[in-house]
């Protein structure tokens, strides 16, 4: 599906999108992203063999000016998973690399004055 607006502050573009979304997850891609060829396949696997996570993660790599991976990609050393309420430091998110569960996020909506 494809929606064409005025322009519009980034989050404003979120929310209309979370409005029209109808997939079981949803994801933010922003315009200068890329996700690797493979990416989706092993989220969708993941998230079918942990049925009770709400959002993954992720991990980012750099495209302009370096190939290296983000400075906090580091947190993907172990399993993956983190309990958030427990390991509160291992937030490491941006709208545009987390895939969330539409039933946790759908009702939500993104604040239009921050970006």
């Amino acid at each position: 599906m494809y929606i064409q607006s005025e322009h519009r502050v980034v989050n404003s573009a979120r929310n209309i999108g979370l409005k029209h979304a109808k997939g079981k997850y949803i994801n933010f891609l922003d315009s200068d992203d890329i996700w690797d060829s493979k990416a989706f396949r092993y989220i969708l696997l993941f998230l079918k063999f942990y049925p009770n996570i709400n959002m993954i993660v992720g991990r980012m790599k750099f495209s302009e000016a370096s190939e290296n991976y983000h400075p906090l990609d580091y947190k993907f050393d172990k399993t993956g998973v983190v309990n958030l309420t427990e390991e509160y430091n291992c937030i490491h998110q941006l709208a545009s690399s987390t895939f969330f569960r539409s039933s946790l996020i759908k009702s939500k909506y993104f604040e239009e004055g921050v970006f």
